[in-house]
């Protein structure tokens, strides 16, 4: 749990736009631009 934490905190919108982009596709492509990897 601490390693998800430390992501979330460091790479929020990481997360939350990957979480956000399996519960709908409506959403643009411009969460995945987020520097993930």
């Amino acid at each position: 749990m601490t390693f998800l934490t430390e992501l979330h905190m460091h790479f929020p919108l990481a997360i939350g736009g990957l979480v956000l982009t399996e519960q709908s596709d409506q959403d643009p492509p411009r969460i995945l631009n987020v520097p993930f990897w």
